[in-house]
């Protein structure tokens, strides 16, 4: 039945992507021999794709499917049972008894990004969730400490490929988390499935009998110590600052009370380490700007820091308020600041280092997280206020909606909606106007700023593209569509299809 459902979905897919995509035909055909002549096309491709092979366990999809990710060779190997199988001769084979001479075939296979929000549950809870930015369900949840110790995780920042990496504020501990649906996971017991945490039972929930103990979920990819060999015990001044570098493919992170910074590779080796003792601060939160920069929050010294990974120098910028939650500006060369107890909004040029402008802004007394959008809006959170406020690039107050208690952190997923994370443990989803949608609770109090939500992460192409068939010798009465066909009994990927027939 599911496979049924799949191939009529699969049907009325093509067929919209026909008027969507293409035709060109000739005035002298008439709409009916059109129509059949693209209802065989449609048909031809669907047998293709969903018909086993005879007397082979596998469907002609599935058989391109592993040509794709197996680089595009013509003989895909599949041992001593099956052999060796010509897959180009059996597209030609087929096609050609259909459309004799007359096709063009060219597929992908692409990883759709599923993407998720990486929402910690600090104090004594040591997890992290992993939420589905559609309906708010708990989809994952993963230890980032060992059971007799207290992570306290809080800062996080996601990698291009949608891992996360998370800071424990308890220890010196820094965890890496891989995003199972962009195959990120790893088959460490070679048992050819990956154990990890999951929603067995689909109530929405990570029930503690879901939850892997540390170190044996095969999504914790990497656990790496900084400034020394052992856990320590931080209470809360532990790693605080924590960064991804999408231009040097590193992360960055910060030891609040011993003030260090660490550069890590994104397999997890301590590159590189130096003593903000020089800068006097305590490094408090970090983001790497789209150049490359990476700028340090130092709350209780009131500054701002700013460091270049290319020369190695940190500069020090006196903002005289306390620099709490800090955030890029979307394509502008700057960051705004959400100051906390000084309820102040500040806006720095990050190029020339000046304030742009530093309002007082009353609504956001214990300011913490803060984000800017595509159209360069500022959203910000005030926890003593149960507050989101929007403002426009010049700090004019565009609305505010009221929110779930003590948010912490704001965060803006793929789709432009806006989420709030609170530290009674509930998070909440708004449109791009602050109008509500939904909420979940899960896990212990969410205290988090920003940089949890997966938006940057692209779909990732498995294999080499491969093309079969004839240049076309009608252009006049060619028939082209594209269209993504799910492949039943696969792995996940989905074959971008794109064929023409005259």
């Amino acid at each position: 039945m599911d496979l049924l459902i799949l191939v009529v979905g699969i049907s009325i897919l093509i067929f919209i992507s026909y008027f969507f995509f293409s035709s060109r035909t000739q005035q002298s055909v008439s709409m009916v021999s059109t129509q059949h002549e693209y209802e065989r096309v449609v048909e031809a491709t669907r047998n293709f794709l969903y018909t086993k092979i005879p007397k082979f366990d596998k469907t002609y999809g599935q058989l391109l499917g592993d040509m794709i990710v197996n680089g595009g060779e013509d003989v895909v190997d599949y041992g001593e049972k099956y052999g060796g199988i010509n897959v180009t001769k059996l597209v030609y084979d087929y096609f050609d008894s259909h459309f004799q001479d007359r096709w063009n075939l060219n597929l992908t296979a692409r990883t759709e990004i599923f993407h998720v929000l990486w929402i910690p549950n600090s104090g004594d809870e040591n997890s992290i969730s992993k939420i589905s930015i559609i309906d708010g369900r708990e989809l994952g949840k993963y230890y980032t400490v060992p059971a007799n110790r207290n992570g306290n995780p809080s800062r996080v920042s996601i990698d291009k490929n949608g891992n996360v990496w998370v800071g424990n504020r308890g220890t010196r501990t820094l965890v890496k988390i891989g995003l199972k649906e962009n195959g990120q996971c790893v088959d460490k017991n070679g048992n050819s499935k990956i154990e990890t945490s999951e929603d067995l039972n689909g109530n929405g929930l990570i029930d503690d009998n879901e939850v892997l103990p540390f170190g044996k979920d095969e999504c914790l990819l990497a656990e790496v110590f900084l400034g020394g060999n052992d856990y320590g015990g931080f209470g809360a001044e532990g790693v605080r600052a924590v960064c991804f570098s999408e231009k040097e493919n590193v992360v960055y992170a910060g030891l609040y009370r011993e003030r260090k910074f660490f550069k890590v590779s994104n397999d997890g080796q301590v590159l590189k380490e130096w003593d903000l003792s020089q800068v006097g601060i305590n490094p408090y939160g970090c983001f790497v700007d789209k150049n490359g920069i990476v700028w340090i929050s130092g709350v209780h010294q009131l500054k701002l820091v700013k460091f270049d990974p290319q020369t190695e120098e940190f500069k020090v910028i006196n903002i005289g308020y306390k620099v709490y939650g800090i955030a890029p500006c979307y394509l502008e060369d700057c960051l705004v600041i959400n100051a906390y107890e000084d309820s102040r909004l500040i806006k720095v040029n990050t190029t020339t280092n000046s304030i742009i402008f530093n309002l007082q802004k009353p609504e956001l007394y214990q300011g913490r997280g803060v984000i800017v959008d595509g159209e360069e809006n500022i959203y910000a959170v005030s926890s003593a206020k149960n507050l989101i406020v929007k403002y426009d690039k010049e700090g004019n107050e565009l609305g505010r909606s009221s929110t779930c208690r003590q948010p912490t952190g704001v965060g803006i997923d793929i789709l432009g909606k806006i989420w709030v994370t609170c530290l009674d443990r509930e998070i909440q989803r708004f449109d791009k106007d602050l109008k509500f949608e939904i909420g979940s609770k899960f896990g212990s109090g969410h205290y988090v700023y920003n940089f949890f939500t997966s938006y940057n992460t692209p779909p990732i192409t498995i294999g080499k593209s491969v093309e079969f068939g004839y240049k076309p010798k009608n252009t006049e009465r060619l028939i082209t569509f594209f269209a993504p066909l799910p492949i039943p009994s696969w792995r996940g990927e989905i074959i971008y299809l794109h064929i023409k027939v005259w």
